[in-house]
């Protein structure tokens, strides 16, 4: 595999590798993780559960959000596997706590970029060193600054980040697409609109493949991490379409970014292109109703060392720094 040279490291929530592989005389691009820190989930499979803080409302809207990603994607290519708190296997917690039962509620929305590796050692970027740990958290917050608007679209954001979306806002070709007003973002909040950083001496991964996106499931909205009554960016005279869309659907390059992780057939995406969608058309299709499948993921220990060339991502708190970063969410 050869790697483009359009490198970004670790900021707010992740990067994206262009790489391209030499098969014959056929050159294959593909967007995939290099932060060895995540890889993309065991066998297709992610196990999750449901903190039982939330409503039963609150855990059917979860569930819902979940189809709604894995509807979007070709059939059978990622399947969420619900398992109880107690099963063993590595998975995910949806929570909005930040701890156990009674725990103070989270501030923001964030999730990992992908399946964090057990394993990894300190001297990688991002890095804890080795866990015993058995789940990892998506933080799905209530209040202000959390993700529960009403649609199912800022709940999709975290599940698709959790595969290995990263955020499309922060690549560095952005401003292309989007100009940032620096003076109306909140306090504290600036580095949700960091570039991904160039820095090839600390690589976390590479962005491009496709053109820039603003239907992607991960492009924050205008007014997300702003002061009140204002706009972070405003979309540039003459992009189209001519706003971010807030759909509750993956756009195209979503679904193909995600299937090329995984392995599916991105011909089986089948989303319209993102010039042709405005803010009030309906997503094709509706999500399936009903639960993901119940039961117990497949048998065996999610890869134990370095992670593949073929996961992305996005992480939470600490904004700043080679812990994992968070990606927050209005």
């Amino acid at each position: 595999m050869t790697n483009l040279k359009s490198a970004v490291s670790l900021a707010l929530i992740g990067l994206v590798l262009l790489a391209v592989e030499i098969q014959g005389a056929r050159r294959v691009v593909r967007t995939t993780n290099v932060n060895k820190a995540y890889q993309k989930w065991y066998n297709k499979t992610v196990p999750f559960y449901i903190d039982p803080d939330f409503n039963p409302t609150e855990a059917a809207t979860i569930r819902q959000a979940i189809n709604a990603i894995t509807a979007g994607l070709p059939p059978s290519c990622v399947n969420f596997m619900e398992v109880p708190s107690s099963n063993t296997a590595y998975k995910i917690k949806f929570s909005a706590l930040t701890g156990g039962p009674g725990s103070q509620g989270q501030t923001y929305c964030y999730a990992y970029p992908g399946m964090i590796v057990p394993d990894c050692p300190t001297s990688v970027p991002g890095c804890k060193g080795p866990t015993t740990n058995t789940e990892q958290l998506v933080s799905l917050a209530r209040g202000p600054s959390g993700c529960w608007d009403g649609t199912l679209h800022s709940l999709m954001k975290f599940v698709a980040i959790s595969l290995g979306k990263r955020n499309e806002h922060q690549r560095q070709d952005r401003n292309n697409s989007i100009t940032i007003n620096t003076n109306n973002i909140a306090a504290g909040m600036a580095s949700a609109y960091n570039l991904y950083n160039l820095n090839a001496s600390n690589l976390d991964a590479y962005y491009g493949s496709y053109a820039y996106d603003l239907c992607s499931i991960t492009h924050a909205q205008p007014n997300d991490y702003a002061n009140p009554g204002t706009a972070a960016f405003t979309v540039n005279a003459g992009v189209m379409p001519s706003m971010v869309p807030k759909m509750d659907m993956l756009s195209l390059t979503d679904c193909k970014v995600l299937s090329m992780l995984y392995g599916c057939p991105v011909a089986s995406c089948t989303q319209p292109p993102c010039g042709s969608m405005t803010t009030g058309s309906p997503p094709t299709g509706s999500p399936p109703t009903g639960s993901p499948p119940t039961g117990s993921p497949p048998t065996g220990s999610p890869p134990t060392g370095p992670p593949t060339m073929a996961g992305t991502g996005s992480t939470p708190p600490a904004m700043t720094g080679s812990t994992p970063m968070m990606t927050t969410s209005c």
